[in-house]
C-alpha cells in the first residue's frame, strides 16, 4: 500500500497492509461461495446447455487455493461449504470493523446482505428440489382432459360442423400447451437451453469480483 503523504504512523501502515489483505480474502471468499451455490443447485457433475457454457469455470477449492491450500481443506473438511464461507465473510465483516474500516451502522448491513445470499439460496433450493404433488399434477389433467372432450358438445351448435375440427384443435392446443409451459417453468434450473444459465451468471459475478479485487483504492 502507499503511504499518505505526511504518514509516518508504522501502526497505520500495518493495520493498512492488513486492511488490504482481509478485502483480498473478503472478496476471493464471495467468488468461492458464488460457485459452491451454484454447484449445489446444479450437482457437481452438472454438464450445462452449449450455449450456456462458460470458459474456464473453476471449482470453489481452486478459488480457495489461491488463499491458501490449508484453507481450501479446512473448508473442504467442513462438509459444508456454503454455510463455511457465510462464516467467513462475517468474521472478515468483524476484522474491518476492528481496523475501523467499517464503522457499526455499515457492517451491520454488510452483515445482512450476506445473510440476504443466504435467503435467496434456499429459495432457489426450494424450487430445485420440491416437486409438483403428484395428485395435483393428475387432477389437472384430468380436468383438461374432461373439458377438450366435452368441448365440442358445447360449442356444436354455435360454430357448425365444418369449424369444429379447427376450433376444437385450437382451443385444445392452447389449454394444453399451458399445462406443457407450466411444467417447463416449474423446474427452471437444467441444462436446456431455456433453462436459467445459472453457471453463466455467477461466471458473470465472478469476473467482477475479480476487477474489483484489482481496484487500487
Amino acid at each position: 500500500p502507499q503511504k499518505l503523504e505526511g504518514d509516518e504512523d508504522p501502526q497505520k501502515v500495518e493495520a493498512v497492509k492488513e486492511a488490504i489483505e482481509v478485502r483480498r480474502r473478503f472478496l476471493k471468499i464471495i467468488e468461492a461461495y458464488l460457485v459452491f451455490v451454484e454447484e449445489k443447485i446444479h450437482g457437481a457433475d452438472f454438464a450445462p446447455h452449449p450455449e450456456n457454457e462458460v470458459a474456464h469455470w473453476r471449482s470453489g477449492y481452486e478459488i480457495l487455493k489461491e488463499l491458501s491450500i490449508e484453507e481450501a481443506e479446512v473448508c473442504q473438511g467442513s462438509g459444508q461449504e456454503i454455510v463455511w464461507c457465510s462464516s467467513a465473510m462475517l468474521a472478515c465483516i468483524c476484522k474491518f470493523q476492528d481496523l475501523e474500516v467499517l464503522d457499526g451502522d455499515n457492517g451491520s448491513m454488510v452483515s445482512s446482505s450476506i445473510m440476504g445470499l443466504e435467503q435467496v439460496f434456499i429459495e432457489c433450493m426450494v424450487v430445485r428440489v420440491q416437486g409438483t404433488p403428484a395428485p395435483f399434477i393428475a387432477h389437472h389433467r384430468t380436468i383438461m382432459t374432461i373439458f377438450c372432450v366435452t368441448l365440442p358438445f358445447a360449442i356444436i351448435n354455435k360454430v357448425g360442423w365444418l369449424l369444429m375440427v379447427p376450433v376444437q384443435t385450437v382451443i385444445s392446443f392452447a389449454f394444453l400447451g399451458s399445462e406443457y409451459v407450466s411444467r417447463e417453468m416449474d423446474h427452471p434450473f437444467g441444462n436446456d437451453k431455456s433453462s436459467i444459465p445459472v453457471r453463466k451468471i455467477v461466471h458473470g459475478a465472478c469476473e467482477r469480483i475479480r476487477y474489483t479485487g484489482g481496484l487500487d483504492f
